[in-house]
């Protein structure tokens, strides 16, 4: 079974951390990433309802879950031509 999150950490961890970042920071990083990913999932297995069909507020919960991560996306796309200048 492949591992989602360790997945997208290990991208995460390739596109944007520093080669030269240590293992306090790298280990710190990791747990910031992971405690995010187990946030988010709770939200969804608490949030979502037991019916067989997404409802309106399951809709609009990850409509929400979606524009808060676009505007973090955004955030990270500026922060990142910055540091190129």
């Amino acid at each position: 079974m492949s591992k989602l999150i360790e997945s997208a950490w290990n991208s995460y961890q390739r596109q944007v951390l520093p080669t030269s970042a240590g293992d306090i920071q790298r280990t710190e990083t990791r747990l910031a990433f992971y405690a995010g990913a187990a946030a988010l999932f709770g939200g969804l297995a608490n949030g979502v309802g037991d019916e067989d069909e997404p409802t309106a507020d399951d809709l609009a919960m990850m409509d929400g879950i979606k524009a808060e991560l676009d505007e973090w996306r955004e955030e990270a796309k500026r922060r990142a031509a910055r540091a190129s200048r």
